[in-house]
Order: C-alpha cells, then sequence, then structure tokens
C-alpha cells in the first residue's frame, strides 16, 4: 500500500511545474492538490479518506 500511495503522491508533484512551486502559494496549493488526490485515492478503495493536512518537508527546485 505504501507504494501505491507514493505513485499517486508522484503523479500529482509531476503535474505542476517550477513557477507554480515558486509562486507565493505554491506550497500550499500542492499540498491542497496532494491531500485531494489521495483522498481521492482511498475513496476509490473503499477506505476512509482521512487525509487532513499535508506537510512537504523539503522544498527544493532546481
Amino acid at each position: 500500500m505504501e507504494g501505491d500511495l507514493i505513485a499517486e503522491i508522484t503523479t500529482v508533484i509531476l503535474e505542476v511545474s517550477a513557477d507554480q512551486l515558486l509562486a507565493y502559494d505554491g506550497r500550499e496549493n500542492l499540498s491542497i492538490a496532494i491531500q485531494k488526490h489521495i483522498n481521492e485515492y482511498l475513496v476509490g478503495k473503499d477506505m476512509f479518506p482521512g487525509i487532513t493536512e499535508v506537510f512537504i518537508t523539503n522544498f527544493n527546485v532546481v
């Protein structure tokens, strides 16, 4: 299950451009997108969509 969640998060991250990440609200928008996507994924697996917060601990844009 952990690998599946990582793959789902990766799909969201790959949809974001560097310019979007560097914007004032970029990190917040990415966190919200990950939260929504993972909760939708969990609903699709008949699991409780209980993700309420997403924290990004490393934010390096190269």
